[in-house]
């Protein structure tokens, strides 16, 4: 029997960004996805064409959305202080997609398809957070090329240039300490007061 402190090492040892974990999430959210759209295209209840023709355009319409809101949070109001990128935004997208399609099929489904439904939103937020800690992964492991915003803290949205453009500023560049920056600005020209 695991104690709880080889438990928790266990868990702890889990990878995220590869191994049986995400690929068993991902297989589960295939299986259910199957399961629900060939048990709703038998179902007899609400008719085959709107239990599976709904589902699917909820879904497109909810991944649409998704996208969407990444977007404007990410390259427009710039909350994170840096650009998502298309991968991050592409994989939220997914979630919302997944959870859309898994809601209505909670609202139209009953008894276990309901159950596996729910299971499905679920696990539709474990496999974006999965995705999205991928994504940044294999940044990090030199897979992929990192985005000119992960190389230099800045963005690329249409809002960060017009500020910029407005105000002669630069945003904060973490890898230099604020005395660095304030040397910087000052030799380009730009003083920038504390």
């Amino acid at each position: 029997m695991l104690g709880m402190g080889n438990m928790r090492q266990w868990l702890m040892n889990i990878s995220l960004v590869g191994g049986w974990f995400p690929a068993a999430a991902f297989a589960v959210i295939a299986v259910l996805s199957v399961t629900l759209l060939v048990s709703a295209a038998v179902s007899k209840r609400d008719g085959p064409i709107l239990a599976t023709v709904l589902p699917i355009g909820v879904a497109a319409v909810s991944g649409m959305v998704g996208y969407v809101v990444a977007w404007l949070l990410s390259d427009v109001f710039v909350v994170f202080g840096v650009g998502l990128g298309s991968r991050v935004m592409s994989w939220v997208a997914a979630g919302f997609a997944i959870a859309g399609f898994a809601i209505v099929h909670i609202v139209l489904s009953r008894g276990m398809m309901r159950v596996a439904a729910a299971i499905l939103t679920v696990f539709a937020i474990l496999a974006a957070a999965i995705g999205i800690d991928q994504s940044y992964g294999a940044v990090r492991r030199g897979f992929l090329q990192p985005s000119r915003s992960d190389r230099t803290g800045q963005t690329q949205g249409p809002h960060h240039r017009r500020t910029v453009a407005q105000t002669g500023r630069q945003r904060h560049n973490p890898q230099y300490s604020g005395e660095r920056n304030r040397q910087q600005n000052r030799h380009s020209g730009h003083e920038i007061a504390v």
